[in-house]
């Protein structure tokens, strides 16, 4: 299929990950998986199901809502509230703290599943593929995709639609899993949580601003930023620290206590003032030491549409 970003049809070899083949593009150097969105649809049929969805919804808490929370206030700064979308809104924790800034909230969605969390949180959900869900252009001051854009094959209508979407003077967020990060640079990343086939584009701070570059849209783009945040292999430890918690918790104990249901555990507003407190202490010193040099954990992209 070639190049998500430019499109050509030159590449050449870049890694093996999990068995599946990247490529690297000879004309932009952007990353790619060799297969193609309907190989990887099939491939991820679960992840796609409520039987995906558990593995979120187990793993997400108040700190979760913490940030969240903070993407929600810097979307929101200046601005009055007004209409919100998320793609790729899964358990819809996003669009639960936008709502709670008075912002009138919609989530987009691949699974139908989601439907549970729209009721629980109040949101509207658009069921399907954002660039197939028929949706009035120019009808939502902020748009969000948190984690989306590495598992799309073909980015670029995703992003003009997005940009269609957007009101004049919109905002849209986006981030996704940084290939320039330290430890893929030195090359000795785990890969935790970034491999394929859920993840089919592997960018770096250039090549993701150039897909809004290539992008049809990229005349109504006003401004955009790129820069790069968290600390690389965090998610790793946390998750090696959790199983061990885990592990301690069941020996402790021959039953298992009944876990909180998501919106009670992820509930920042009724954790503790220590909680809290620790919480927002995490997410900023990992949000801040992964910004020097482009070699975080991640990469987020803010652009806002041209007014006229």
């Amino acid at each position: 299929e070639g190049c998500p970003v430019c499109s050509s049809l030159e590449s050449g070899y870049e890694r093996t990950l999990k068995g599946f083949t990247l490529l690297r593009c000879a004309k932009c150097s952007m990353v790619y998986t060799n297969m193609d969105e309907a190989s990887a649809i099939k491939e991820n049929k679960d992840y796609y199901t409520e039987k995906g969805s558990d593995g979120f919804e187990k793993r997400q808490d108040h700190v979760d809502s913490a940030w969240f929370r903070a993407i929600a206030k810097k979307l929101s700064s200046g601005k009055k509230p007004g209409k919100a979308l998320d793609v790729g809104c899964g358990t819809g924790l996003l669009l639960r703290e936008f709502k709670k800034l008075g912002w009138e909230v919609h989530g987009a969605d691949l699974s139908s599943y989601v439907q549970k969390y729209a009721d629980m949180f109040g949101f509207t959900l658009h069921v399907g593929k954002i660039e197939e869900i028929d949706l009035p252009e120019n009808s939502f001051d902020v748009i969000t995709g948190i984690n989306v854009i590495e598992h799309i094959r073909d980015p670029k209508p995703f992003i003009d639609k997005i940009i269609k979407l957007l009101k004049p003077g919109g905002a849209a967020y986006f981030n996704v899993p940084n290939y320039g990060s330290l430890p893929i640079r030195m090359g000795f990343s785990s890969f935790h949580r970034n491999n394929p086939p859920q993840h089919m584009s592997y960018y770096t701070g250039r090549t993701i601003r150039l897909l809004f570059n290539y992008s049809g849209q990229a005349s109504m783009i006003e401004k955009i930023g790129v820069c790069s945040y968290g600390i690389p292999e965090m998610h790793r430890l946390m998750n090696y620290f959790n199983k061990k918690k885990k592990t301690k918790k069941n020996a402790a104990s021959d039953k298992q206590p009944e876990s909180r249901g998501l919106a009670a555990k992820t509930d920042y507003e009724s954790a503790s003032f220590f909680k809290r407190l620790v919480s927002n202490m995490q997410i900023w010193i990992y949000y801040l030491a992964g910004r020097p040099f482009s070699l975080g954990d991640k990469l987020e992209v803010m652009l806002v549409k041209k007014t006229g």
